[in-house]
C-alpha cells in the first residue's frame, strides 16, 4: 500500500526524478513532497511558507561555503534550488516581487560564488 495511503507523507530527492515527473510534488527542505496521482499541490504560498519554517529551524550562523568547498557546497546548492523553484513558480505567476524576494533567499543561502 503506498505511503500516502497509510497516511504517511513521500519524500523523495532529486535523484529520483523518474519519480516527480511521474507524480505531481513540490520542494520541503531539500527534498520533494511527492502527491498521490491526481492530486494539487498546494499553493506558492503554503509552500513558501512550509520551506520558511523549514529554512528558520536550521542553524545557519556561520559562513557560506565557497564554491570548493565540497560537501558543504552541495548542501547549500540544494538549499538555494529549493528557492530558484519557488521563484521561478512566483515569476511564472507574474508575481515578480514574490519571485524577486525569493531570488534573494536563494542568493542568501547558496554558496559564495
Amino acid at each position: 500500500m503506498p505511503c500516502e495511503r497509510r497516511g504517511r507523507p513521500l519524500f523523495v530527492d532529486r535523484s529520483l526524478g523518474n519519480v516527480l515527473q511521474t507524480f505531481p510534488s513540490y520542494p520541503y527542505g531539500t527534498l520533494f513532497r511527492v502527491l498521490p496521482r491526481g492530486q494539487a499541490r498546494p499553493p506558492i504560498d503554503e509552500v513558501t511558507a512550509l520551506n520558511r519554517d523549514w529554512f528558520a529551524a536550521l542553524d545557519l550562523d556561520y559562513p557560506r561555503p565557497g564554491p570548493d568547498d565540497e560537501y558543504p557546497t552541495v548542501i547549500h546548492e540544494a538549499y538555494a534550488e529549493t528557492w530558484r523553484i519557488i521563484a521561478d513558480a512566483f515569476a511564472s505567476l507574474g508575481r515578480r516581487d514574490d519571485a524577486a524576494n525569493a531570488a534573494a533567499v536563494m542568493r542568501e543561502i547558496g554558496p559564495r560564488r
